[in-house]
């Protein structure tokens, strides 16, 4: 038995369900951050460019699971908050954190439900969003705004850019695309590993200027 790693197989088999699913999944659930959806959306535009998928069939589909995955992550967030933020769990979120972040929420919503969008960290925005009781009307508001230009600036990023190779050309871009990617999920634990490290000894400063 083989498996076909070829990137535009892969999306061709997936089709435009698949492409739902996945941003609808990586956009509301937490713990999979790590999919890769620009990666995806960008690879998708590409892929109408080679006249595998209708480009504006892609983008309402990527739109919507942008959306969906948004309205899953406020959801979670809306029930799970209040058992997350328990001051039993102060080693990690606690209740003072919760106020932190509605304060920041009450003053930033549009900007961080929007900006999120771009990073890898779309699924934790919205679910403090929910955990945090954003207003749903101004949550929504911004959901779709930030899901549209997300979804349409890279499908049609990748769209435009596909346009530039044949497509036998393609199929090497798909594979650079796909090295790429494996680095970024080989390297981002390596990341966060430094990054806590960084926060654990910034911390430890702290408590020591305070005890001085």
């Amino acid at each position: 038995m083989s498996f076909d790693l070829d990137p535009v197989n892969i999306l061709k088999s997936v089709g435009y369900l698949g492409m739902l699913i996945s941003v609808l999944l990586e956009n509301g659930v937490i713990f999979l951050f790590f999919m890769p959806s620009d990666s995806l959306l960008f690879a998708a535009g590409l892929l109408t460019a080679m006249g595998y998928f209708d480009l504006w069939t892609t983008i309402l589909v990527c739109f919507i699971g942008s959306v969906l995955g948004y309205m899953l992550g406020y959801a979670i967030g809306y029930k799970a908050g209040p058992a997350v933020f328990k001051e039993e769990n102060e080693k990690y979120m606690t209740q003072k954190h919760l106020e932190h972040a509605k304060n920041f929420y009450n003053k930033y919503a549009s900007f961080a439900l929007v900006l999120a969008r771009f990073f890898p960290v779309r699924a934790f925005v919205t679910t403090m969003a929910g955990a945090s009781h954003v207003d749903y009307p101004t949550f929504m508001l911004y959901n779709v705004i930030g899901g549209a230009i997300w979804t349409v600036g890279l499908v049609l990023a990748g769209h435009f850019f596909g346009q530039l190779f044949t497509p036998e050309e393609m199929h090497f871009v798909f594979g650079g695309l796909l090295v790429c990617f494996l680095g970024v999920v080989v390297l981002m634990p390596l990341g966060a590993k430094w990054l806590k490290k960084k926060h654990d000894e910034h911390h430890e400063s702290l408590k020591e200027s305070e005890e001085e």
